[in-house]
């Protein structure tokens, strides 16, 4: 399992986290998101 955590910020309702692409051991895209 892999697990990424950029870490939020809650308070100002702010949500960040990312969108890996993986195939076989590659990330092909890897996209921060922050809503």
């Amino acid at each position: 399992t892999v697990c990424f955590n950029p870490g939020s910020e809650y308070g100002e309702g702010i949500f960040k986290g990312y969108l890996v692409e993986i195939e076989g051991d590659k990330i092909l895209r890897l996209q921060r998101v922050e809503g």
